[in-house]
């Protein structure tokens, strides 16, 4: 399986910080894999 997972991603304004966080970990975590996810703005 994968080791790294590459994840593209873009949350609002008012809650990206908090959301990119706790959601990509989650990734991390249920795939058992690193979890590269930039993010977007504007």
């Amino acid at each position: 399986g994968a080791e790294i997972l590459f994840v593209p991603a873009a949350f609002t304004k008012k809650t990206g910080e908090a959301h990119w966080h706790v959601l990509n970990r989650a990734r991390a975590i249920e795939n058992g894999a690193f979890v590269v996810a930039p993010c977007a703005i504007g």
